[in-house]
């Protein structure tokens, strides 16, 4: 339902940067967007990872805002990872009655009634935009790098996040990717691990 246990998870096994070089990341150099029944995606050049995320749900959610930066891993574990998925009382028993959402559990994801939440209580007072958040960070992953740019997401949702990450690659004017000037390390060598590398937005 959130991204908290995983981060949870990684503090658990630890970290080790790997020798070699990092990923490569895909900076955002002209404007880019994608529309899809009246909600959008807009990506303009930025310095870090902005994203502007506007959710608009029928009441008890209605319209909320959100503006995140990533700036490193603690950022995201405070104000984005803990927020969890959402769905509606009747959304939730026509999935369940298709066989779907099997991994959603009450003490996993905000159950949301007539009135407003029944199942706990909020995390954050905007925990479903934050949500959106997470979810657009986690869908862009598709692009296959690390997204250096300025979002700005109005009533976004799975199938415009992957429309757009398909699309931005097709565009390939308006960004570049930053190659890494270190040498690869030699997977033969005694206790390497052969990875990519790392590196931070």
């Amino acid at each position: 339902g959130s991204a908290l246990v995983f981060c949870d998870l990684v503090e658990e096994a630890g970290i080790v940067e790997q020798p070699g070089p990092g990923v490569e990341p895909f900076i955002v150099q002209g404007r880019h967007e994608v529309e899809l029944g009246g909600n959008s995606i807009v990506v303009e050049p930025h310095d870090g990872l902005l994203i502007d995320y506007t959710l608009d749900y029928p009441d008890p959610v209605g319209l909320q805002q959100y503006t995140y930066e990533y700036d490193g891993p603690e950022s995201f574990r405070r104000d984005i990872a803990p927020a969890r998925t959402f769905g509606f009382v009747n959304e939730f028993r026509q999935l369940a009655a298709h066989g779907l959402a099997a991994g959603g559990r009450l003490d996993n994801c905000v159950l949301i009634g007539e009135d407003g939440v029944i199942n706990g209580e909020l995390r954050f007072e905007d925990e479903f935009v934050r949500h959106k958040i997470l979810d657009v960070i986690g869908d862009l992953s598709l692009v296959g790098y690390p997204l250096i740019g300025h979002l700005v997401v109005h009533r976004g949702g799975h199938a415009l996040h992957a429309s757009f990450a398909k699309q931005i690659l097709q565009e390939t004017n308006s960004w570049r990717l930053v190659k890494s000037t270190l040498e690869p390390v030699s997977t033969s060598a005694p206790g390497v691990v052969p990875v990519k590398g790392t590196a931070s937005i």
